[in-house]
């Protein structure tokens, strides 16, 4: 108990420094390597997934060590977060005893970054789909229903890139194209 409340405070304590430092620099626009954020993000959860018994796997080619994009580094783990935290949700909603797992995948395409983050929890209705990325429609009983569309408008006016939902019923996928930085 005391090890997760010192996890949680140390979790917490970085969170309140990166929302402090954005609200500082307003607009943070630098060029970072996008791979090193997810790697973080993984580190970040880890404890979070083991103790909800979720099998969470990372899968970054090892073909590039690096793919640089343009923005603020925290907004793109708010996102990534955002993601990873509603897949662990789903499976407090699913049946239990079903395969508990999630994959945080990257590739790439032309000159963009596709991120991944695939669950296999009890999807997305069709009714809730065709309001997903709008304010305050959430599939969760206590849900706010603001997380997927702030981390559409991170994506789509910060990076310049997109977010969708994937069209599988075996599983749920929100993919993440990222442009890469210009030189």
């Amino acid at each position: 108990v005391i090890n997760r409340a010192q996890e949680s405070i140390k979790y917490l304590d970085l969170i309140v420094d990166r929302v402090r430092q954005q609200l500082q620099q307003n607009n943070i626009n630098m060029k970072f390597n996008a791979l090193l954020i997810l790697q973080e993000v993984f580190e970040t959860l880890a404890q979070r997934l083991s103790r909800e018994n979720i099998q969470f796997i990372i899968d970054i080619p090892h073909t590039e060590k690096t793919f640089y994009v343009s923005g603020d580094p925290l907004r793109l783990s708010q996102v990534l977060t955002i993601l990873i935290n509603n897949a662990i949700d789903a499976y407090s909603r699913g049946p239990v005893g079903k395969l508990r797992k999630i994959e945080l995948l990257a590739g790439f395409e032309n000159d963009s970054l596709l991120v991944s983050v695939v669950d296999y929890g009890p999807g997305v209705s069709k009714k809730i789909r065709s309001n997903l990325f709008k304010p305050l429609a959430s599939s969760k009983k206590n849900g706010l229903g603001i997380g997927l569309f702030i981390a559409r408008q991170i994506i789509e006016t910060h990076f310049r890139g997109s977010l969708e939902l994937g069209h599988s019923q075996q599983y749920t996928e929100f993919k993440i194209i990222l442009p890469r930085e210009k030189k």
